[in-house]
């Protein structure tokens, strides 16, 4: 049977509004989101935006504050592709002057996102908070008074309300991204106390779903991470070991090893759940052993710089980390 024209096209669109209807997020993340509206000027435009991009029902402040600045940055985006189509349509020179300004508005706003998305990845979060509160003032040089049809008026009004409303977001979550002073205190007391402080600090900074956490929270964060990164380490040496060669007991060794690290963290994880912080402390000694076992004297096909180094980096931070939390708990 001969389907209508069409037909597909409403079906698939049917099935795609259904899935996004149907993805209902978590709790703790929805909190989140309900935290970062309430700070806007449009509580229930911020939801519909972020609900509306989501992909996943579960995301931590990180995630969210990543998405939100994607979501702004394809907002300017599209809106200086909007403004170029009508300079195209209506090269009328009372409107061109108007236009040209906000298109180059929109341009600046597109790559003031971008700085603020590497900003953010590469930690540098002062300086992110300084460039998004920049972009509310590149947003005023577009302004709509001028004489441009009435429909394509109104659209251009419509996106710039909605730009204003993802900078008070992206204001708002970034801010939240940024730990308290009494936690970055907290934080830097710690990672100074570690061998890579970066490598620490960017843990709590990614992890953490509250930028006033506890110490219980710091904790939480620390040994799930080090069960995570020590199972993904474990699988990534199962993968080197398929073509490692002569180098063979190095790595079998350090999958021992990371087998040891593992099944300590997630002894670690399962004592955090019922509340015994005192067993985890008995674990460092234990972890500090396994990660011994890995030694780093030995070559690795494909790589200059044996990757275990790094990956022993990381797994000692995680252990020392526990360790110093672990006290700061029981006390």
């Amino acid at each position: 049977m001969k389907l209508p024209r069409g037909f597909i096209t409403i079906l698939a669109l049917y099935v795609f509004i259904h899935h996004m209807e149907a993805l209902e997020v978590g709790g703790p993340t929805q909190e989140l989101i309900n935290s970062i509206c309430t700070e806007t000027v449009d509580y229930e435009l911020c939801k519909e935006i972020i609900h509306k991009h989501l992909d996943t029902k579960t995301m931590n402040l990180f995630d969210l504050t990543h998405l939100i600045f994607r979501i702004a940055t394809e907002h300017a985006s599209d809106t200086y592709v909007f403004i170029g189509n009508i300079l195209r349509e209506h090269p009328d020179p009372e409107e061109t002057t108007g236009l040209n300004t906000c298109l180059t508005a929109y341009t600046d706003e597109t790559s003031t996102f971008l700085k603020v998305r590497h900003e953010f990845c590469q930690e540098d979060y002062e300086r992110m908070i300084i460039d998004i509160l920049s972009t509310r003032k590149i947003l005023k040089r577009c302004r709509t008074d001028f004489q441009i049809p009435l429909n394509k008026k109104k659209l251009l009004i419509e996106k710039s309300r909605v730009m204003k409303i993802l900078i008070n977001m992206s204001a708002v979550s970034g801010s939240k991204a940024l730990l308290d002073k009494n936690t970055q205190q907290r934080v830097d007391a710690i990672c100074k106390q570690t061998i890579d402080n970066k490598f620490c600090k960017g843990i709590f900074a990614k992890k953490l779903v509250t930028s006033s956490p506890s110490n219980t929270d710091l904790m939480n964060v620390t040994v799930t991470e080090g069960e995570r990164n020590s199972a993904k380490t474990y699988f990534f040496i199962s993968t080197l070991l398929r073509d490692a060669g002569d180098e063979r007991s190095g790595l079998q060794k350090c999958a021992d090893a990371y087998a040891i690290v593992n099944i300590a963290f997630t002894d670690a994880v399962s004592f955090f759940n019922k509340g015994l912080y005192g067993e985890i402390l008995k674990l460092t000694g234990k972890l500090s052993k396994g990660v011994g076992i890995c030694k780093t004297d030995f070559n690795v096909p494909g790589y200059h710089i044996n990757p275990m180094v790094e990956k022993n980096r990381e797994t000692k931070v995680l252990v020392a980390m526990e360790e110093i939390i672990g006290h700061m708990v029981s006390s």
